[in-house]
């Protein structure tokens, strides 16, 4: 069965507003969808799943697209960036954008109706869902704080109606955390909606502390007399406890000091990323085999040099290793391009190539040069060198 155009304009009604429960709440009883969606959470919950099934494979190119119309969703909708911040990420226009934003909508109206409704699903395959996405929240590397900005800026206008004011003690770079972003994100939007929920003419706060292998983030509202158990009993809590066990994190409660407190303990990467730009995926095959000898490292890869400084600005790697020959754009001009970008300016660079051109790579900003072949042994060890250190 064909989708139809209603569909499609549902879709993309619903994505716009993913973490709106409210306007889900009725948008899940549109003609179109009748029956489909037990209610909002129903509604959010298959929405994001398709978005995950839509996530193409490692292998996959990264110019690829599959890749922009899952690059396009996750920045548009899961991270909640504007057409215009997510087009800045892309690397495209604004008409382009709108483009992809369309293709994308498509495919998740594919997926979406021409399934089974999720209350069709067979239990065993329900809770292998559930299984595989408890191992994929935990597989993926997320800064905390760009999803948390994301989040805050969905409560925007109701902070200000509410005429609440937001505290947030937070240090002005944390490490990655190891947790997958559509989850992360939901699991902040709940425990924000937590928080200023039934607050009006009152201040709340975020405070987050960096300590070993964690991120600790509390957030605090003024205390109504309600008693603890009344509070982990509450809806959003128990949603905030449901995504936070699917990401291992320990979530407490307290009172105390006319407070109301929830503790979520994010799980930090000791590992420290490398950014690898070679247009070889065989290459990329081998380092990867060589970083998995180490707990060092993890590997991000790219092999369309046009995607190489977004990667190198989002990715946010410890180091660069750079291939030279490659089409369209070659390794000099990016290592070029590099150095007067202020945001990736202070990344080591290791130059890989067959090349032995140690002197010009060095003169035009390189850290390092490694020839190729190497061993996984030469390639740890000069990363261990150069890398920035994890960040504390």
């Amino acid at each position: 069965m064909a989708v139809s155009n209603e569909q499609v304009s549902w879709t993309r009604d619903a994505l716009d507003r993913l973490f709106d429960l409210a306007f889900l709440r009725r948008h899940g009883n549109a003609p179109c969808v009748a029956g489909r969606f037990a209610d909002e959470r129903d509604v959010q919950g298959a929405l994001l799943q398709v978005i995950q099934q839509l996530k193409p494979p490692l292998n996959v190119p990264a110019h690829s697209p599959a890749w922009r119309i899952y690059n396009t969703l996750n920045l548009r909708y899961v991270q909640g960036l504007s057409q215009s911040e997510a087009a800045a990420q892309l690397n495209i226009g604004s008409r382009q954008m709108r483009r992809e934003q369309q293709r994308a909508t498509q495919a998740v109206a594919v997926l979406l109706f021409e399934a089974s409704p999720a209350s069709e699903q067979p239990p065993a395959e329900a809770e292998q869902d559930i299984t595989q996405a408890a191992s994929d929240a935990r597989s993926d590397f997320s800064h905390l704080d760009d999803l948390l900005r994301a989040a805050i800026r969905l409560f925007d206008e109701l902070l200000e109606r509410q005429r609440v004011r937001l505290a947030i003690a937070a240090p002005s770079s944390m490490p990655a955390v190891r947790a997958n972003s559509m989850v992360l994100r939901q699991l902040l939007v709940s425990s924000l909606n937590w928080l200023i929920r039934d607050v009006k003419d009152d201040e709340v706060r975020i405070d987050a502390a960096i300590g070993p292998r964690q991120i600790a983030i509390r957030l605090m509202k003024p205390d109504q007399g309600e008693a603890g158990t009344a509070v982990a009993s509450d809806e959003a809590i128990q949603t905030v406890r449901q995504l936070a066990g699917l990401l291992r994190a320990p979530v407490e409660i307290s009172t105390g000091s006319g407070w109301l407190s929830v503790q979520v303990s994010l799980p930090t990467d000791d590992a420290r990323c490398v950014l690898m730009i070679d247009d070889n995926p065989h290459a990329v095959q081998l380092v990867q085999r060589y970083l998995q000898q180490s707990s060092d490292f993890y590997l991000v890869s790219v092999t369309d040099p046009r995607e190489a400084l977004r990667l190198a600005v989002s990715a946010r790697p410890a180091c660069i290793l750079l291939d030279v020959m490659m089409p369209e754009r070659d390794g000099w001009e990016l290592l070029t391009l590099f150095r007067a970008h202020p945001e990736v300016a202070n990344i080591p660079i290791v130059v890989s190539s067959v090349l032995r051109e140690g002197n010009l790579a060095r003169a035009l900003g390189a850290t390092a040069v490694l020839t190729k072949p190497f061993t996984a042994a030469q390639l740890i060890d000069l990363l261990r060198s150069v890398a920035q250190p994890r960040r504390e």
